[in-house]
């Protein structure tokens, strides 16, 4: 159990510091980003950061034995930006399902 608490404490401490650097870029840009419900965010908290990736739907087609992931969607430009702040790259999603 301590250790299980030891590694929420680490997410938690990993997830403020994601929050606080799309925060701090969003300032520095002076932009805004569009949250859940069409929301304008200049200041987006770690639930409305995991809202819009919730966006974002990712599908798999095998044919034969080759397994093709794509996006179902383009992904918004919200979900980039937030992306591009965190240095993650935009293939993220499907590049594990080969």
């Amino acid at each position: 159990m301590e250790a299980i608490g030891y590694l929420m404490l680490i997410l938690m401490l990993i997830l403020s510091v994601a929050e606080y650097v799309v925060r701090r870029e969003l300032e520095l840009e002076k932009k805004t980003i569009i949250g859940t419900g069409n929301v304008k965010m200049s200041r987006p908290s770690l639930v409305a950061i995991h809202g819009i990736f919730f966006s974002v739907v990712t599908s798999t087609v095998t044919i034969g034995k080759v397994i093709h992931p794509e996006y179902n969607k383009p992904l918004r430009d919200n979900v980039r930006t937030v992306m591009r702040y965190l240095g993650i790259p935009e293939d993220l999603f499907i590049r594990g399902t080969t």
